[in-house]
C-alpha cells in the first residue's frame, strides 16, 4: 500500500488516467465548443462505456501507472 501513497505514484496515476480517460473529456468538451459532432459523439461513446458497472478501467490505469512509475523512477 505504501507504493500508491506516495507523490510519484500519483503523477504517474494522473498521466495514466489522462491516457485512458482524459483524452475523451476533453474530446468531449473541445467538440461541443468547435461543434465537431463526430469528435464529441466517439468522446461520449467512449465515456459511456467507461461508467458501465463491469468496466475494468481502473485496473487498466493502475497497471499503467505502476509501468509508467518504474520507467519514470526507476529505484
Amino acid at each position: 500500500m505504501k507504493t500508491f501513497m506516495n507523490r510519484r505514484f500519483l503523477l504517474c496515476f494522473l498521466l495514466a488516467w489522462c491516457i485512458t480517460n482524459g483524452w475523451a473529456y476533453a474530446g468531449m468538451l473541445m467538440g461541443t465548443v468547435l461543434q465537431l459532432k463526430i469528435m464529441r459523439n466517439v468522446s461520449m461513446a467512449y465515456l459511456g462505456l467507461l461508467w458501465l458497472p463491469c468496466t475494468p478501467e481502473k485496473i487498466i490505469t493502475l497497471f499503467i501507472a505502476r509501468g509508467l512509475l518504474k520507467i519514470l523512477f526507476k529505484q
